[in-house]
Order: C-alpha cells, then sequence, then structure tokens
C-alpha cells in the first residue's frame, strides 16, 4: 500500500513541461527518491537546453542525460499544492537545499495544514502536488493515509508506540475497535506495574492514584490508605 501511494509522486505533471524543453527554462527532474510511512526524501534538478524531447513520464536524471540536458541543482522553494475535490490550497514554504535536497516529514506536513485552519489536517485532501502545476509529481494522500495507518497499527499489535494514540489519528480505519481494545489492554498494564510497586513500597498510594484517577484497582488502593499511618501513604 505504501508503494502503490508513492508511486502517483512522479507519475504525473511532467507533460506540460517535458513539450519544447530545447529553448524551456527547466524541467524539474527526480535524481533520488525515497520515500517511506514517515517521510519522502528527495534531490531534484533542473534540466535545460535540452537536444531532444524528455518523456511526458516521471523525468529522471537518466532520462535528461539521454536528451543531452544541463542539469543543475533545484534550488529555492518547491510548491506544494494540497488538492480535493472541493478546494485546492498552494503553499509555497518548503525550500530545498543548496543541492537540491528536500525532506518531507508527513507529521510536519499535517501541523502545517492544521495551522492554516484545516482541523482534519491531510485528511481534508485527496492528493499532493510537487512543483509548479504539481511538476515534480502528485502523492495520493488517501492511499499514504491508509498506509501509514495500517503500519501504525501493526507496529502497536507488535507492542511498540502508544495504542492510545491511533484512535485520534485514525478514527475511519476497521482497526480502530481493536486499537482501542489495546490502548485499554496497554493502560491497565501499567496498573497493574504500578499497583506492584505500591505492594512493593516502591511507590506511594496516593501517587499511584494520581497517575490513574480511573483505574479498576482504586478500591485496593483506598483500602490500602485505610490501613496506613500518613507519613507511609
Amino acid at each position: 500500500m505504501v508503494s502503490t501511494a508513492i508511486s502517483v509522486l512522479a507519475a504525473t505533471g511532467c507533460a506540460a513541461h517535458a513539450r519544447g524543453t530545447r529553448r524551456s527554462t527547466g524541467v524539474p527532474v527526480i535524481e533520488f527518491r525515497q520515500a517511506d510511512v514517515v517521510e519522502i526524501r528527495m534531490r531534484l534538478s533542473i534540466a535545460s537546453r535540452c537536444k531532444r524531447p524528455l518523456p511526458t513520464s516521471p523525468v529522471r536524471s537518466v532520462d535528461a542525460e539521454r536528451a543531452g540536458c544541463r542539469l543543475r541543482p533545484y534550488r529555492g522553494s518547491l510548491p506544494l499544492i494540497f488538492q480535493s475535490r472541493e478546494l485546492t490550497w498552494l503553499d509555497a514554504s518548503v525550500r530545498l537545499d543548496p543541492n537540491g535536497r528536500v525532506r518531507l516529514r508527513y507529521s510536519e506536513l499535517d501541523a502545517k495544514v492544521r495551522r492554516a485552519g484545516f482541523q482534519a489536517g491531510l485528511h481534508t485532501f485527496e492528493a499532493l502536488g510537487l512543483g509548479n502545476e504539481s511538476s515534480v509529481g502528485r502523492i495520493d494522500l488517501r492511499a499514504l493515509l491508509h498506509a501509514r495507518a495500517d503500519q501504525h497499527f501493526l507496529w502497536i499489535s507488535r507492542g511498540w508506540g502508544a495504542p492510545a494514540l491511533f484512535a485520534p489519528f485514525h478514527a475511519g480505519h476497521p482497526e480502530h475497535g481493536n486499537a482501542e481494545r489495546l490502548a485499554v489492554d496497554a493502560r491497565v498494564a501499567r496498573q497493574r506495574r504500578d499497583l506492584a510497586a505500591v505492594k512493593d513500597a516502591q511507590l506511594g498510594a496516593e501517587e499511584f492514584l494520581r497517575r490513574h484517577p480511573w483505574s479498576p484497582f482504586r478500591f485496593v488502593l483506598d483500602k490500602r490508605l485505610r490501613t496506613l499511618e500518613p507519613s507511609e501513604k
């Protein structure tokens, strides 16, 4: 699922730039791209003075070399075009380094969108275009976010991370209910460990209740508190 979402990255948006490239000011070229469920890392160049037409499919450095183009690092800002059926929002604040490298972390993009007033974050949109007129490509956000949710659930099902964070970010996911049950199990397991620490006198009963105001073990702690001296609580 992740590869399906990311493969869309450079599959569209290049046709308008590939025509008439011999005298064009430049065509974005993807020299390197690596993507996973956390981020996309790319190195981009600009191809110009091409002797032959570039392909209309993803333009790679090898394509530019075969077309006899000159390559220089893509510098400045990379426009981001967030798109849905109802609206399009343009943000141009992502800058590339002097060598044309850029890293797009999905969590930072989500925060950026929320700060702009879109409370659902990236879930507001269906696609993310990279470059003017999506010249570098487009990302299928629906497929990507679903893949991220699948990976998140895989992690928590193996005991990694915090199950309680799944539900707020992936409310519509098919594993939402299972994630909630895992979150409850994890919460009870933490309380069992703290209860054992109370019984071993390594944790105060009052500190337990501060950590876990709503606990199925509260009656045990209430009983213990009644039997303790004030200095022992």
